[in-house]
């Protein structure tokens, strides 16, 4: 079992992407949450997003994500790209209510 702390100071002196996806993963382990995806996003001002994503959804679920286009109506998505707070999904049915009814549309 890692301490948080310890999990962030790997993750600072990660160097490559799946030195990352393995970190969060860890970190998202002794949290206790499922699923996770951190994007390094860059949007242009035509709003089309660019960047790298370290991620355990699965392949099929992230290539029609970003096939249909759906960070353009995502609130998640857009949460996200304006807060660094993360989104806890087992209080999806007491808070948030503007975000958390599209967890079942987006489920995997």
């Amino acid at each position: 079992m890692y301490r948080i702390c310890d999990l962030v100071e790997r993750l600072q002196s990660c160097t490559d992407h799946n030195q990352i996806k393995s970190v969060i993963k860890d970190i998202c382990d002794q949290l206790g949450f499922e699923r996770f995806a951190a994007l390094k996003a860059v949007v242009t001002p035509t709003f089309k997003a660019t960047g790298d994503i370290a991620t355990n959804y699965p392949a099929e679920w992230q290539q029609r994500y970003f096939e249909q286009n759906y960070y353009k109506i995502d609130p998640i998505f857009r949460h996200c790209f304006n807060s660094a707070l993360p989104i806890d999904w087992s209080r999806a049915d007491t808070v948030h209510d503007n975000i958390y009814p599209w967890r079942l549309r987006f489920r995997c």
